[in-house]
């Protein structure tokens, strides 16, 4: 998704916050300082339990009128029948749009693997995956010229096909939620040991002399309401000149 849906969906999320205020000062009536905890709780990016905070405001507040049981259950059925939970569930999804951002093009020049980073980890050496903070920094292990996304699904399976042809070119499957996109070669120096001939046949696509851009896009089922990843690439066999496209996506579970 391009920054303009982002930014759309941004302002979507913000615009139910005037209604939040008004239903916690003038219906809720709770005080300023569960007022203060549940706004600071909506807007961290670490936490997101405003409807707990907001029952646990309504029985504090109870209790030090003496627990009126009526009172208490009218509050407690206010939360449902106000709606506030589903505008709290809409506003903090503006903490996790970022997710659904189309990464920037990256050009790569060489043969290009496409596959989860955990594949690629020397069986030697397994704390490389921690080391490399689960394939998000590859520089760790020599890998510098790499992308690595969230499949916003988890483990999956894929494959690549040629744009053009609509042909399939090769497979990857994911087994730590992951897919990254990263230089042949510089995966070989770091592990010498890395069947190429084994892992393309199911858990990679190695497309050879590539020359040109690789991009993470995010696409909406709009059926569904999920979204889901695609690895896209714009290129040229740099030895032939032809034309290389390609568009990687989940195909399986």
């Amino acid at each position: 998704m391009d920054k303009i849906w982002y930014a759309e969906r941004i302002k979507e999320c913000k615009s139910v916050k005037p209604e939040i205020v008004r239903l916690l000062k003038e219906e809720f009536k709770i005080s300023d300082k569960d007022f203060d905890c549940i706004m600071y709780d909506i807007e961290s990016q670490y936490h997101s339990t405003p409807d707990t905070l907001l029952r646990m405001a309504i029985l504090n507040k109870c209790a030090k009128r003496g627990y009126d049981y009526e009172e208490c259950e009218h509050y407690l059925d206010l939360i449902r029948t106000s709606g506030i939970e589903k505008l709290f569930n809409q506003y903090t999804k503006k903490k996790i749009l970022h997710e659904y951002l189309d990464g920037d093009p990256m050009i790569f020049n060489g043969d290009i693997l496409i596959t989860d980073p955990c594949y690629i980890i020397r069986e030697d050496s397994k704390e490389d995956w921690n080391i490399c903070c689960c394939g998000y920094d590859m520089e760790k292990l020599g890998i510098n010229h790499y992308m690595t996304r969230d499949t916003l699904y988890g483990d999956w399976s894929g494959i690549t096909f040629n744009s053009d042809t609509k042909e399939p070119i090769g497979r990857f499957c994911a087994d730590a939620g992951l897919v990254s996109v990263m230089l042949l070669d510089e995966v070989l120096k770091y592990n010498p040991d890395y069947d190429c001939d084994l892992k393309e046949s199911f858990a990679a696509t190695i497309i050879r002399d590539f020359y040109g851009t690789v991009q993470f896009v995010i696409r909406q089922d709009e059926s569904k309401e999920e979204y889901y990843l695609e690895v896209i690439g714009h290129g040229i066999n740099k030895v032939t000149d032809k034309p290389i496209n390609f568009i990687g996506k989940q195909t399986g579970f």
